[in-house]
């Protein structure tokens, strides 16, 4: 019942097929499942036989109230269909990253738009002027450390930009409910792959330590990220991008030594330390 809820939700619709590939069960098992949804929440689905798929309806309502790190989870790695909302362990664990904060409903949408490559009418948070909305299109969802990323298409710039997930204060079908797919340019910052560098900070006091404790292999780690990820990575993990190693070896474990691969990054701006003409 909860994947049911989560694919019409962030994925805008869904299939029996789509439960077979998901559980391996039968066709008649999947159509009882539906069904099943259906004959509890009547309101929330509507099936549409020229692509025999279910719908949300104007009037969906969850019926799961599921965290938003599952939802962000299960989005990003196909985890978290379940909606047991308790670890089974019986022993303390806790995550103390900040929590991801967000309009579920904004997610949504995106998802949706993200799913069927359509276009949204995006409005920003703190935008001086609320009412003033522009048209995107939504092409990749990314999490670096405890942020919510969005590349889009902006039709405006013609051009990919990164928009931070809690930023986005308003996302609607742009043209109407079902607006026209349209054909995007290649985004060269999402498909340019780097291959960072990564070192223990030549003044770290506990060298084998950092090693360990973040994976490196006799004192490096090659890191594969896109130019239009990279400096989100970086700062995510306080990675020393600056061209001496002077930011503090006790908050900034690693260091870049490849720093002028950042030069075909747009996204270097936000490395710590970088600075394109030191």
């Amino acid at each position: 019942m909860a994947y049911i809820e989560l694919r019409v939700q962030f994925m805008g619709s869904i299939k029996r097929n789509d439960l077979v590939r998901r559980f391996g069960i039968k066709h008649a098992a999947a159509s009882r499942d539906l069904s099943l949804y259906t004959d509890i929440a009547p309101a929330n689905l509507c099936y549409w036989p020229s692509t025999k798929s279910y719908h949300p309806t104007s009037d969906f309502r969850p019926l799961f109230q599921l965290r938003q790190d599952r939802v962000i989870s299960w989005l990003l790695h196909g985890y978290g269909d379940g909606v047991d909302q308790t670890p089974a362990h019986e022993f303390v664990a806790e995550d103390l990253s900040l929590p991801l904060l967000f309009d579920t409903a904004v997610l949504s949408t995106i998802t949706t738009a993200l799913h069927a490559r359509r276009a949204l009418s995006l409005a920003l948070s703190g935008d001086p002027s609320p009412q003033r909305s522009f048209i995107a299109t939504p092409t990749a969802l990314f999490k670096a450390g405890t942020a919510l990323y969005v590349r889009v298409f902006d039709e405006d710039r013609y051009d990919h930009l990164t928009l931070a997930l809690p930023a986005i204060a308003q996302a609607a079908p742009a043209g109407g409910v079902a607006p026209v797919r349209i054909a995007l340019p290649v985004d060269r910052q999402w498909q340019d792959e780097l291959l960072l560098d990564l070192r223990v900070h030549p003044a770290s006091l506990e060298p084998a330590l950092v090693e360990m404790s973040h994976g490196l292999l006799h004192g490096m780690r090659h890191v594969k990220a896109r130019a239009a990820t990279a400096g989100y990575l970086l700062r995510a993990h306080a990675v020393d991008c600056s061209a001496h190693q002077s930011l503090p070896a006790a908050s900034h474990p690693l260091y870049l030594a490849n720093r002028c691969i950042l030069a075909r990054a747009e996204s270097a701006c936000l490395a710590p330390g970088f600075d394109a003409h030191p």
